[in-house]
Order: C-alpha cells, then sequence, then structure tokens
C-alpha cells in the first residue's frame, strides 16, 4: 500500500474515530421530540395530566417547548434529583383517529439527560398511570414494529390497542402497514402518510384486536418516534375474569437495535407475570432457561406466564415485553397491568438515572430490578452505595445474576461501568392502586451488524481476554446485507481492512479496537444517524494467568446442593472439571476435592476447592430420672 493511500486511510479514520466517540447511541441525549397518545378517559372527565421526569448525571439548563415556540418552558437539572414538568394535554394530547396533528413538543438541553413520561388515564374513581422511557433525536430509527397487548374477552370495556407516529424531520413520508382494521373501519392494509416536523399520526384497531406485529416505516432513512399500547387492558388473556385493568404505553426502539438475550423477574410480591416474544425472522428458536419453548415465524409471538427470574435466549434477534399482570385469584391480592420493552443484554448500560413517582397508598409496592454478569456484581452502585452482595445468581444461567430493591419516591443513579439492564415497575392492591413499568435505559447500537471475535459476537462481549501470541480472528458481521469496505484501528498505531483480519498480541496489557464499516445501503435498510459508516468498539486484553477462582473451601448439609461456578467467562477457554463437565458450572452433592481448569492452547489455569458435606446430626439428651421436689439433674447432649 503506498504512502498516500495509507494517510488517506489514516485520516478517514481518525475523522471518524473522533466523530463516533461523540455520539452514543442510548436513551441518553440532548434533544428529545415528545407527544401524549390518547388514553382511556371516563366519560365525562377531560383532565387527564401527563408528566416529564427530567434526570441528568451534571446541572444543566433546558426548555420544552412547541414548533413554532408559541409555548415555551424552561426548566434545570441538578445532578441525580429529578425534575417534574407538566406536559400541557391541550397543546400535545393526541386523540384523533388516523389525522395529521400538530402535537410534538421539542426539548432541549445544554447537556445530556434521561427523560422518562407517565401518562394517567382517568377511570371514575381510580387514576391509571403508565411510564415510558423516551429516546433521543440521535437514536431513533426509520423502522419499528409494534408491541403490545390485547384481552380477548367479551367485554364491556375494550382493548383499543394502538400506535401513535410523531415525526422529528420535515415532508417525512411513513409507510404504516397495520396487521388489525382499526377503530373508524381502515382496512388492514398498507398505506402511507406524510408528516411534518412535529406532527402525529394516530391508529387505533377495533375493539379487542392485537396490533402487535404491525410495521411502521419512514421512507428516505427519515428519523420518525412510534408510541405503542393500548387504552385500557386486562392482562392475561388465560386470567378470563381479572379484577384489574390499565393503560399500556411505550417508545418503540428501532427494529435494528433488537437483540437476543433477555433477563425478567416478577415483582417479589407478585405470584407471577407475564412475557410476550415477537420474532422479526423465520425459525426464531426461543429457549427459556435453557428449554425450547417454540420455534415462530415472522411476526409470531409467544407467551408465557413466570414465577421466578427467567433466563430468555432467541437465535435471531426480537423484541420481548414484560406485562404487570390483572389480579387472577383471590389469594393474589397485588397486581396491575403495565408493560416494559425489555432492553437485550446486547444493549446493556453503563450508567442510568431511574425515577419514581407516586406515594402510598396509591402503590403497595415500587421495585428497581438490576441485572448484570455475576462476575460483575460487585461493580453495581446505586447513589454510591456498592449493592454487589444483593444480588442472586441466576439458577438457570449462572452467568448472570439479578438485584431486587424496593425503592421509595425519588431518583436513584445506578453506575456499573462493565453493564447492566434495569427497570422499574410498581403494582397496587385490589381495591386500589396505580400501576407503572418502564425500562431504566438501554444502548440502541444496531444488533445486525457486530464485530465477531474467534467466533464470539461483540453485542453481548466487549473485552476478550487471550493469551501471549495466541492468535486472534476479528471478523465483521452484518445479517442484512454486505460491507463495502471495513477497517480495523488497533490503538498501537496499526490499520487494516478487510471483512477478516487475523492478528497475534505478544505483549501482555489491553487494546482498544475499532471496526469502522462502510456499505452501499443498496438494501433500503438504514443507519442510526442515517449515515453510511458505522463503528463498533471493543477491547482485547493479553494476560500471563487468569484471576480465576471457584470459592473457598465450604461445607453444606446433605440434600442440599452446592454449585461451583468460574467468575470469570474469558473467551476462546474451554471448561474442565474435575468431574469431566465442560460447563461454567457444576452442582455437587458429595464431599470431595473439585477443581476447574480453564484452557486455550497452551495456556491454562486451574483452581480448586474442599467441599465437605455433613450428615443432619441424630440428638439425643442423656439424663432421663424421676426426681423429687427440689432436685436437680444434668442434662447432657448425646
Amino acid at each position: 500500500m503506498s504512502y498516500r493511500i495509507r494517510f488517506l486511510i489514516l485520516c478517514i479514520v481518525t475523522i471518524i474515530s473522533n466523530c463516533v466517540y461523540a455520539q452514543l447511541y442510548s436513551t441518553i441525549g440532548k434533544e428529545f421530540w415528545v407527544s401524549i397518545p390518547r388514553q382511556y378517559t371516563y366519560p365525562g372527565s377531560n383532565n387527564i395530566t401527563s408528566k416529564l421526569y427530567i434526570t441528568g448525571l451534571r446541572d444543566c439548563d433546558g426548555t420544552l417547548q412547541n414548533k413554532f415556540g408559541t409555548y415555551n418552558q424552561s426548566f434545570k437539572v441538578k445532578s441525580g434529583k429529578q425534575t417534574v414538568l407538566d406536559l400541557p394535554n391541550a397543546l400535545f394530547y393526541t386523540d384523533e383517529y388516523e389525522k395529521v396533528d400538530l402535537r410534538g413538543a421539542l426539548i432541549q438541553s445544554t447537556d445530556s439527560i434521561q427523560v422518562v413520561m407517565g401518562v394517567t388515564g382517568i377511570g371514575g374513581l381510580l387514576d391509571f398511570y403508565e411510564m415510558t422511557n423516551l429516546i433521543p433525536t440521535q437514536s431513533l430509527g426509520s423502522d419499528y414494529l409494534i408491541m403490545t397487548y390485547a384481552y380477548s374477552s367479551l367485554s364491556i370495556s375494550r382493548t383499543h390497542s394502538n400506535f401513535t407516529i410523531l415525526a422529528v424531520e420535515d415532508s417525512t413520508v411513513v409507510e404504516v402497514s397495520p396487521n388489525q382494521v382499526s377503530v373508524i373501519g381502515t382496512a388492514a392494509i398498507p398505506f402511507k402518510i406524510v408528516l411534518n416536523k412535529g406532527e402525529t399520526f394516530f391508529y387505533q384497531a377495533y375493539q379487542d384486536l392485537d396490533l402487535t406485529g404491525s410495521y411502521i416505516h419512514a421512507l428516505g432513512c427519515k428519523k420518525i418516534i412510534v408510541y405503542s399500547g393500548s387504552e385500557m387492558t386486562y392482562t392475561p388473556n388465560v386470567c378470563q375474569k381479572a379484577s384489574l385493568n390499565n393503560l399500556l404505553l411505550e417508545q418503540m426502539t428501532p427494529v435494528n437495535t433488537f437483540g437476543t438475550v433477555f433477563l425478567i423477574s416478577p415483582a417479589p410480591n407478585m405470584e407471577n407475570e407475564l412475557f410476550k416474544i415477537l420474532a422479526t425472522r423465520d425459525n426464531t428458536k426461543v429457549y427459556v432457561n435453557g428449554i425450547l419453548k417454540t420455534v415462530l415465524n415472522k411476526g409470531g409471538t409467544y407467551e408465557e406466564l413466570f414465577s421466578t427470574s427467567s433466563f430468555i435466549k432467541t437465535t435471531f434477534p426480537v423484541i420481548t415485553a414484560h406485562f404487570g399482570v390483572g389480579i387472577c385469584s383471590l389469594s393474589q391480592q397485588n397486581g396491575g397491568p403495565y408493560m416494559t420493552i425489555v432492553t437485550p443484554f446486547e444493549q446493556a448500560i453503563k450508567n442510568s438515572t431511574v425515577v419514581t413517582s407516586v406515594s402510598p397508598p396509591a402503590i403497595v409496592k415500587q421495585f428497581l430490578q438490576i441485572y448484570t454478569r455475576t462476575k460483575d456484581k460487585n461493580l453495581t452502585t446505586v447513589n454510591g452505595k456498592n449493592i454487589g452482595s444483593l444480588f442472586n445468581t441466576f439458577s438457570t444461567n449462572p452467568e448472570y445474576a439479578s438485584a431486587n430493591i424496593v425503592l421509595d419516591s425519588g431518583a436513584y443513579v445506578i453506575n456499573n461501568n462493565i453493564g447492566f439492564t434495569a427497570e422499574v415497575n410498581a403494582n397496587g392492591s385490589r381495591t386500589f392502586g396505580t400501576y407503572f413499568g418502564y425500562s431504566a435505559g438501554s444502548l440502541l447500537n444496531k444488533s445486525n451488524q457486530y464485530a465477531s471475535v474467534n467466533g464470539n459476537s461483540s453485542n453481548l462481549q466487549k473485552e476478550f481476554l487471550f493469551c501471549p501470541m495466541q492468535a486472534v480472528n476479528f471478523e465483521a458481521v452484518r445479517q442484512d446485507t454486505v460491507f463495502s469496505k471495513v477497517f480495523w484501528h488497533f490503538d498501537y498505531g496499526s490499520i487494516d481492512s478487510g471483512n477478516v483480519v487475523n492478528k497475534t498480541f505478544k505483549d501482555t496489557g489491553c487494546h482498544q479496537v475499532q471496526m469502522i464499516s462502510y456499505y452501499s445501503g443498496s438494501s433500503g435498510i438504514c443507519l442510526l444517524g442515517n449515515g453510511a459508516t458505522d463503528t463498533t468498539f471493543l477491547k482485547v486484553c493479553v494476560v500471563n494467568s487468569l484471576p480465576l477462582s471457584i470459592g473457598n473451601d465450604t461445607g453444606f448439609c446433605r440434600n442440599r446442593p452446592l454449585t461451583l461456578q468460574s467468575n470469570i467467562n474469558p473467551d476462546g477457554f474451554s471448561y474442565l472439571w474435575s468431574t469431566g463437565a465442560t460447563s461454567s458450572a457444576i452442582s455437587v452433592t458429595e464431599t470431595g476435592n473439585y477443581w476447574l481448569e480453564l484452557k486455550n492452547g497452551n495456556c491454562a489455569i486451574r483452581d480448586s476447592v474442599q467441599v465437605t458435606v455433613v450428615d443432619k446430626p441424630v440428638l439425643s439428651i442423656q439424663g432421663d430420672k424421676l426426681l423429687c421436689s427440689g432436685d436437680s439433674i444434668l442434662l447432657q447432649n448425646s
């Protein structure tokens, strides 16, 4: 390669690197658009109220205004605190069926913020509440699928599943492909609408029809916002006499940010809750806690009630939603429907500020549920306090762990510099309550593109461990089209090109690696950012030894199995236990010395532990004797 060409490539990589480092596709940003989708209103009531909960890691200023600036509300954000703004319904409430309406509000700030919207529906004696995380403008996409829930009983109050489209650019042509007839009789066939910046379009299905799987596409890679939900619904359908209903609301994430690994748990005071999966490709296998439950084709759904922490793995990217459950049985005292789009673990975040909004007695409990890799749990803090001791390992996949924290009203700052997912939810009582759920945030990187490192996806893993002089294979993977160019930028100055690059690293230490890719876009699928380039970041560490530990010597009672597991899961290493098992964890029931060996070529490390199984002791007390009044006796353990 000539000096001139190499210099040109270096310049391109440097420019792109500088731009990419300044951009973070996530739910944190400086500019947001928002509207209030139609929700259930009890006849004669029109006092629906909506609020914005704004937080930031640094102090900043901001404004909330309409398109023409005729409405303008200023706000200030204090680090780690929540700022609450009323969102005027008269200006921003969308309730006209299938009409273009100017109902968008623009939020701008001087520094990065996180915004959660809370919407209230009025139902006579009760207020119905739901919350959703908002997505900043730079993280929006052009393609969306709808997830919602429809209760199919012949009830008087109908489900009315719906979606709302909000444009953030002028002259946005949107192709709408609903899968159900609308409440005003529009057929379930594709049609087009044209929206300008700040304009909305609202579509609602007829009665109890479910719009899940409907497709929304903005032409020309224009960005749009899509809300999905139900005006009022019960959950689940198997509970035909559910006693509590609620509105559902979520801002949907773009199609190319979906994932394959999900961690969910029911609230501790609930008998069970519900998840629902929507497939994006044919022949999608769905595993729950390691068991194959179903194989879905594109647009197919699967739902299941769950009562314990669950690990969900699919073979292709899907949407997974977590639903609160309306009260189904006399023994269940708490509950209430809500919908949360579960953040795939591929999109794990490093920090977030979550808020709770409603104080008792409107709710029974508010919860923060956090998920991370077991080896990283001790890196997790909430409001500066380490909560590693609160995590419990998933019994069906010991690589992951979860913590469940009861919250009061206020703001909570979560940090884990390796990565976590989390959600907030609240449930009420049988007789009176408020229910809501929302994700604590998400990265919104493209799941259809990633770097493969010795066969392992950078979507799920950002740091890879290798031994000195071990061969490392880097491959650029894109599922929907081919790359026109790929450059690999290594922090020690090397630049390689090609879809596949092979490297060896001689010296110990960590290296930052960037995969910078180009594609022609001929497939019509849009990139976040409307560009023709994208960058994937990862870290490669070369080590002489690994910090392996399977725990300290221990003992336990017979008939209570003990789980031994590796504290690390390094890329490219095989597992071998003294029992012959090759998994990252084993269950033991007998006394013995157990060891685990991690090996990659000539690089190997072993750790062992002594386990002692103790039989339940047989107790008897010696000293049976007939005594006279005033005499004493010494009782002894045999």
